[in-house]
């Protein structure tokens, strides 16, 4: 169903010269961004490629160590993943983490047509359901003693990702996620600090998971299942009654003192939280229980006070099909080969330097070299996968061409403006 309004257009009143240059900047800027977004996928693409190839040994990186030079900011490693002791319950599994993501739609007015001669143009409203995401809750259990061994029989410990930046705008980097590759280009929102992460941001379009260490990955049928809550609480318990370690970010950590805890952040459930007072506005850790009691409230007032709402439209009838949950357990088995991309460190233990792979940070990120754990030895899931990489680059192919034909019509004295 199509549901259209009329609005006066606001750049009727615009001179032709300014239209002009509006479409010339505008589409320069597209363009500059489309070429340097392609440049640096391109050459970030290259650089991983060509790490891949000089196949990094641990042995080497221990004798660098050795003579005191600087080991590489980034480094590829291949090798085999083991553990001083096995996590208790499972024989197997060296890293398994679980990610709840509550799912919620994106609604927007599109213009429909140009305006009419009395400057009125009519617009459809476009709501397309479970698009925006944010994490509710995660946690991670690790076999003791975890590192890698590599294919010259030498040992590197491994240090993970914050969980931290997994309930905050960054994409998950265990579970390979490629996600908005332009935006986060665009913002730099891969050179935050685990400090300085957004717990609970929402930032666009759901997680497209590409690791081939995920053991499930579902979503509900419904707005707002307790059973997704309870199987993510029943894992925990699970978890620590064999008398493992299982971590969680810091801010659910006062939480789990005091038992379960999620996340509530009220753009997950309203529309748009800022055009009503609605019952609970404010980001905040919540038992289950209230969870589930909030998502029932706030269905009602969102049905009631959506700034999309109107007679025409029933937002009820379609709040199981539009949000909901989603589920993904990641499980990376012990003695598995992997392929692992990270900063290589020294530290001293005992009368030995080791090497420890760790995130890299600041300036070393990039869409590309983030902390991975890739299965086998091989970066193809990394560079390959036809729907992250190739589709990214067509985009910014894309982008310079609209922006490149904007300037060249606007120039030409040709405007489209409205």
């Amino acid at each position: 169903t199509t549901f259209v309004v009329v609005e006066i257009a606001a750049m009727s009143g615009m001179s032709f010269a300014l239209k002009q240059r509006l479409q010339a900047v505008a589409g320069a800027s597209v363009a500059a961004f489309g070429v340097a977004s392609y440049y640096t996928t391109t050459q970030e693409e290259q650089k991983v490629r060509n790490l891949f190839r000089e196949r990094t040994t641990i042995k080497q990186l221990q004798l660098k160590a050795n003579r005191g030079e600087a080991l590489p900011e980034l480094a590829i490693i291949c090798g085999t993943l083991h553990a001083d002791a096995s996590i208790k319950g499972s024989n197997t599994t060296a890293i398994g983490q679980i990610l709840l993501t509550r799912l919620s739609p994106s609604a927007v007015w599109k213009d429909v047509g140009k305006p009419d001669k009395d400057g009125v143009v009519e617009k459809e409203l476009v709501r397309t359901p479970k698009k925006k995401r944010y994490t509710v809750a995660t946690m991670r259990m690790l076999a003791p003693g975890l590192h890698i061994k590599g294919l010259d029989d030498c040992e590197a410990t491994l240090k993970l990702p914050p969980l931290e930046e997994d309930m905050g705008d960054l994409s998950p980097a265990l579970f390979l996620t490629e996600a908005d590759a332009q935006k986060e280009f665009f913002t730099s929102q891969l050179h935050k600090t685990a400090v300085e992460v957004d717990v609970g941001a929402m930032t666009g379009s759901r997680f497209q998971h590409l690791s081939k260490f995920i053991s499930l990955d579902r979503d509900s049928e419904h707005d707002n299942p307790r059973d997704f809550l309870e199987t993510f609480t029943n894992l925990y318990k699970e978890w620590t009654s064999n008398g493992n370690t299982v971590c969680v970010p810091v801010p659910m950590q006062a939480g789990f003192m005091s038992g379960m805890k999620f996340l509530w952040l009220p753009e997950g459930f309203y529309d748009d939280p800022s055009k009503h007072a609605f019952m609970f506005p404010k980001k905040e850790f919540v038992t289950a229980e209230e969870f589930v009691r909030r998502g029932h409230v706030a269905a009602g007032e969102n049905n009631m006070h959506s700034p999309f709402q109107f007679e025409a439209l029933d937002l009820g009838r379609k709040r199981d099909e539009e949000f909901g949950y989603r589920l993904v357990h990641l499980d990376i088995p012990l003695e598995q080969p992997v392929t692992i991309v990270a900063k290589p460190v020294a530290s001293i233990v005992g009368e030995q330097r080791m090497i420890e792979l760790v995130p890299p940070t600041g300036n070393e990120q990039s869409l590309h070299s983030r902390f991975r754990i890739l299965k086998d030895h091989t970066i193809d899931d990394l560079l390959l996968h036809p729907s992250t990489r190739s589709e990214n680059k067509g985009i910014y192919q894309g982008l310079s061409a609209v922006g490149a034909f904007l300037t060249g019509l606007a120039m030409a004295g040709f405007v489209i403006l409205p």
